[in-house]
């Protein structure tokens, strides 16, 4: 991405599709450490490596996520009878990890990424697969949509179940934000607005109800799997109090964080 993007913080192109840091950055600042007082570099983006056919460095931390991706698949989506674009899914992102972690460490390495040490963050994912069903939805279908959050679901499940398989022990899974909340979708999806918070209800609703279906597929994933530690990571709550409470002083972004991955743990 070129200027604006990156402006503000990074003075240079920064290669996000926004002006500053992405959520994996601030979780790092806040969660892990806070590698940049300790001289270390924000999460690095891999794709741009894998590009260039250089995939080698990545020593404390690598992001394989890529814009615009959705969960689904092309194939899925065909068969839920819509067309993808050609983003690329998030199994697509799991082949690179794995390509990474087989093809550029050693055995000593891949033991160092795959233990309790390492976290892994899955998500937010989803928003992009409803993006492209909601351009050809029209209001009176909000409970159309709502069947295809089970296949968006259990998608994202299986992610952490191969995630799981490979050998990881903390796995972190992000839940949607108020969409309903967001002027892009209330430009292009109508219906009752919320008048403490100018939020579209419906949508607000239908994001609420994703959530749900994760947090229930993470408690199996964490059943089949107690030795696991899996995380929800709350961004609608948190966001909603913001909306609501516009002038109500937040004190540190730490604090909007640690409110954002303590909604749910599982496994201890």
């Amino acid at each position: 991405m070129t200027l604006p993007h990156g402006k503000t913080y990074f003075h240079r192109p920064s290669g996000h599709t926004s002006n500053g840091r992405l959520v994996i950055d601030f979780i790092g600042l806040t969660l892990i450490s806070l590698p940049q007082e300790l001289g270390l570099p924000l999460v690095p983006p891999y794709l741009p490596s894998y590009s260039n056919n250089n995939s080698k460095g990545f020593e404390h931390d690598v992001n394989f996520a890529v814009i615009g991706a959705t969960a689904l698949n092309d194939e899925l989506f065909r068969g839920l009878g819509y067309k993808a674009g050609g983003v690329e899914p998030l199994s697509w992102q799991l082949d690179l990890f794995h390509e990474w972690l087989s093809n550029n460490t050693s055995s000593v390495q891949q033991d160092n990424i795959l233990s309790n040490k390492s976290l892994f963050l899955i998500g937010e994912i989803g928003v992009n697969d409803y993006n492209i069903m909601l351009s050809e939805l029209q209001e009176s279908n909000i409970n159309r949509l709502r069947t295809y959050v089970t296949s968006v679901v259990g998608t994202i499940g299986s992610a952490v179940n191969d995630l799981i398989q490979t050998g990881a022990k903390n796995i972190m899974v992000a839940g949607l934000f108020p969409m309903g909340c967001m002027p892009f979708y209330n430009t292009i999806f109508n219906g009752a607005i919320d008048v403490q918070n100018g939020c579209n209800i419906d949508l607000n609703e239908f994001a609420k109800y994703h959530n749900l279906l994760l947090q229930q597929k993470l408690r199996q994933l964490f059943e089949l799997h107690p030795q696991v530690k899996i995380f929800y990571a709350d961004y609608y709550e948190p966001l909603m109090q913001i909306y609501n409470f516009p002038r109500r002083r937040v004190q540190s972004p730490k604090e909007v964080i640690v409110k954002c991955f303590s909604t749910l743990k599982m496994g201890e």
